[in-house]
């Protein structure tokens, strides 16, 4: 009974409980395996585990369930043959696995499948898996928000050769490069419409962007992904992500190049706001379109201009005009907002005579920094002249004992076939020209009595386009003085047809020139007992000459420091001592007996400086003087007055040298040898350089030698025979200044009479 029963048992159990029967399929499982589109160096050795499974819950396998596995090596030869997994044991459970050796440059595929003999199945769905042998290509790019181009750069990883985009992908146009996304996020437009693409070389490509607006674009797509990350408290991007549409058209698979699409494109700064500035005449006429011009500081791709909508009003001084609603304006400013156009350039037929036009625009930066400014402009009838300055600029400065002068251009309306005899058919010689000053007096610009138009008559200078202003003219003021030219046709000069020019001029107070004679410059070398003095008796104020000026107030005060050189960098200044102490208490500009205190420290420096006063202001001069006793020739050198010399007049310096007496008892001329030098330098060996010759104690400079607007100041040296150390003096600071600058001569009336005389010649006879 218990043989049958132990028999049976299985039996009985079997039937009631049946064992799950296998599934009409099986499946594959890869539980470990590398990831899809992974990259990885040549030679690597990756691993495969695998598992089979049934296809639906709770089937039992067959104890003969395997997996096989098969190849692709991505050199064109397809899959390989079958191959079992091995089995392999973890912890007494049986695995499979699978070794791949990664050995060719390409995409390598790898499938496997399950199957079972017994249950006569086989898994018609293979696992699959793909990876890369060969190099990682990323890319990054940058914003060159002043131009509008995006620069993307592909690399490897480092130490690896540079990547080489295909043959093929050098020839694609910009929306067959990028996915439809990215063109819209960089253009507006997913076919990146008014975008272009260009290979800079075999790993860089540049994309040129259509111009930036404020509604789509890179900018404000970045603003907007910018935005969002704010509202949702999450990390601000610095940039966009862009994805190329096709990686395996870029980079040759079968060469090791892989891409996995993306570009991270970096947009530059994140702060600040554009500088933007209205520039229009302030008159225009009826003869010529209107045109407003915004510009910024940068004039950047990424600063987008929009325009506001204009407002009109009578012009100034103006009275029963109708201004109208201007609604043909409004929507030509709309529309230049709507392209960014950077300039309004509006035809007469949008403007009315007599009207004040107002208007306002803004200008937006990649970020968001927003700037605004505004501009007017009143419409006349006739010709409106266009006057400028030839340098660009509206404000000048100078001093008070200088000569300025305001050159200015001007110029007519270009008008195509005006009618014979209208307002628009002008000639440039009936321009009239009429400076006057807006702030504080200018004397200089006027001369006794008024016009029949009951205004002051001008002096000559004030009726030119240029103005040139005399010394003095216009008094020294912290506060700039306002000029205005005015041009018109005719007379009147009141009438409003004129185009003007308004200008700044600030004038300080000129410097004063401290002068110690034969000081400036390098040390003055002298011989022991030579008579020596200090004398700044030459000082002055150019600012004396002028009408009215303050009276004299001259002071002098005198220092004294010994110099001693420390290292080649530094150099120490101790006390002169109590004897120089004495001397340099005294207040008057000239000090004798200076010789005999030099004496005391023969071959030491002194630096002796005088601080000149006078008007309450101050300047000083210094002179570095050194005893020694060697026989030197005594040098003095005259710095000219005035110390200004116009650059094509020759220069004459002049100046004076005492030899002394030599071993033989003998002090000719000939025992001197002379020489110049300059700072700035100029070629003392080109004879061509000067009317004189130059190894003479004076010397004269040709004209066109010396730079205009330049300081220079002039050393002699002499040297004479047997002595060592040569004596020297040097010229304080004279300034060359130019010739006139060049420009356009019109000559009001373009021919005619200006003086007339008319004389009798007187006969005598002798008879």
């Amino acid at each position: 009974m218990r043989t049958r029963g132990m028999t049976l048992l299985p039996l009985l159990l079997a039937a009631l409980f049946p064992a799950p029967a296998l599934a009409a399929g099986i499946d594959t499982v890869m539980t470990t395996a590398p990831a899809e589109g992974s990259v990885h160096r040549p030679g690597s050795i990756l691993l495969f585990v695998l598992e089979p499974a049934c296809e639906t819950e709770g089937c039992v396998l067959p104890s003969d369930a395997g997996v096989d596995v098969r190849v692709d090596d991505g050199t064109g030869a397809g899959f390989g043959a079958w191959q079992a997994a091995t089995t392999y044991y973890v912890s007494g459970v049986a695995k499979l696995r699978h070794f791949v050796y990664a050995e060719t440059l390409g995409t390598w595929t790898v499938e496997a499948r399950a199957s079972s003999a017994s249950a006569g199945t086989t898994d018609d769905t293979p696992s699959r898996r793909a990876f890369h042998v060969g190099t990682l290509v990323s890319a990054s790019a940058t914003l060159d928000r002043l131009n509008g181009v995006v620069s993307v750069a592909f690399a490897g990883p480092p130490g690896t050769a540079a990547v080489n985009v295909t043959a093929a992908a050098m020839n694609l146009t910009v929306d067959a490069l990028f996915a439809p996304a990215s063109l819209t996020a960089m253009t507006g437009s997913s076919a990146g419409v008014g975008a272009s693409a260009r290979w800079t070389d075999a790993s860089a490509l540049a994309v040129s962007l259509p111009p930036a607006t404020r509604s789509s674009g890179a900018c404000s797509s970045w603003r907007a992904a910018r935005e969002e990350a704010t509202s949702a408290g999450a990390v601000i991007p610095s940039g966009l992500t862009l994805r190329l549409r096709d990686d395996a058209t870029l980079f040759d698979a079968a060469a090791g190049y892989h891409y996995d699409g993306t570009v991270a494109l970096e947009m530059g700064a994140t702060s600040g706001n554009p500088t933007l500035a209205l520039t229009a005449p302030a008159d225009v006429g009826g003869c010529q379109d209107m045109r407003v011009r915004a510009t910024t500081t940068a004039l950047s791709w990424d600063e987008v201009v929009s325009w506001d909508a204009p407002t009109f009003s009578a012009a100034e001084g103006v009275e029963g005009v109708v201004v109208g609603d201007h609604a043909d304006l409004v929507a030509f400013a709309s529309n230049a907002s709507n392209h960014a156009l950077r300039e309004l350039r509006l035809p007469t037929s949008l403007t009315r005579p007599d009207v004040r036009y107002a208007f306002g625009a803004s200008a937006m930066n990649c970020h968001g920094g927003v700037a605004s400014a505004t501009a007017g402009v009143n419409r006349w009838t006739g010709m409106v002249p266009g006057v400028r300055t030839s340098s660009g600029s509206h404000a000048y400065a100078t001093t008070a004992a200088a000569a300025t002068t305001i050159d200015v251009d001007a110029s007519l309306p270009a008008v195509v076939d005006p009618a014979p005899g209208s307002e628009c058919d002008q000639d440039p010689t009936g321009l009239t020209y009429r400076w006057q000053n807006l702030t504080s007096r200018a004397d200089c610009l006027y001369a006794p009595g008024v016009n029949q138009y009951g205004w002051p008559n001008l002096h000559v200078r004030a009726s030119s386009r240029s103005l040139a202003l005399p010394a003095f003219c216009l008094a020294a003021s912290a506060t700039p003085h306002r000029l205005r030219l005015r041009a018109f046709f005719g007379e009147n000069p009141g009438t409003r047809s004129a185009g003007t020019l308004d200008v700044n001029v600030t004038v300080s107070p000129t410097p004063l020139r401290a002068i110690i004679l034969g000081g400036g410059g390098g040390v003055r070398v002298l011989p022991r007992d030579h008579v020596f003095e200090l004398d700044a008796r030459p000082s002055f104020d150019p600012d004396a000459a002028a009408p009215n000026a303050a009276a004299d107030n001259s002071t002098y005060a005198w220092s004294c420091v010994l110099l001693t050189r420390v290292s080649s960098s530094e150099v120490r200044e101790d006390p002169c001592g109590s004897a120089f102490d004495a001397k340099m208490a005294s207040t008057e500009p000239y000090l004798a007996d200076i010789g005999p205190l030099l004496a005391t420290n023969l071959g030491g420096r002194f630096r002796f400086t005088v601080t000149y006063g006078n008007r309450g202001k101050t300047a000083n001069a210094t002179s570095d003087v050194s005893m020694v006793t060697d026989p030197v020739p005594t040098v003095t050198l005259a710095t000219p007055n005035p110390a200004t010399v116009p650059s094509t007049t020759p220069l004459r310096l002049v100046g004076n040298v005492t030899g002394h007496v030599d071993f033989v008892g003998t002090a000719e001329e000939g025992d001197i040898a002379y020489r110049w030098i300059s700072e700035p330098p100029i070629d003392f060996a080109d004879a061509r350089n000067f009317l004189t010759p130059t190894n003479g104690p004076s010397l004269v400079i040709a004209g066109g030698v010396l730079q205009p607007k330049t300081s220079y100041a002039f050393t002699l040296l002499a040297k004479q025979r047997g002595v060592n150390l040569e004596g020297q003096a040097t010229t304080g600071a004279i300034v060359v200044v130019g010739p006139p600058s060049g420009g356009r001569l019109v000559a009001s009336p373009a021919s005619g009479a200006f003086y007339t005389k008319v004389f009798h010649p007187l006969l005598a006879f002798n008879i």
